[in-house]
């Protein structure tokens, strides 16, 4: 996540207060697109904020396994329930289940005087 003592530009959404998400806590949020809100989620994982769009890969279905719930029980992974795909929170790459090597579309963040911001989300596949 980039670290910006600047000012807010006009395709940041602010998603919350940084001290709000602890360790293995997620919250939902909706960015705006061009046609259509956009279902994201965030997430704290190793001492990180890491987003992404809040859609499996294989089936365009939410991953909230129940409301605002992402993390596999054990907390190491992400999860979707429809067909049991598990991704990695550090890069969103699924790493069991049909979308195996895809990766979650990541939402880039900026942190800025204690409020997370997120951006367009990165649609392109990342290498």
């Amino acid at each position: 996540m980039e670290q910006d003592p600047g000012t807010a530009q006009k395709d940041e959404t602010r998603v919350c207060a940084s001290a709000e998400l602890s360790e293995g806590q997620s919250r939902k949020f909706q960015l705006r697109g061009e046609n259509r809100d956009i279902p994201c989620f965030i997430i704290r994982h190793e001492g990180r904020l890491h987003a992404y769009v809040n859609e499996c890969r294989h089936v365009a279905m939410t991953l909230d396994w129940k409301e605002n719930e992402f993390f596999t029980e054990d907390g190491h992974h992400l999860f979707c329930p429809s067909h049991g795909a598990c991704y990695l929170p550090q890069t969103g790459e699924c790493i069991d289940g049909p979308p195996y090597g895809k990766k979650l579309y990541r939402v880039p963040l900026i942190e800025r005087a204690g409020d997370v911001f997120a951006l367009s989300p990165q649609w392109a596949e990342e290498s």
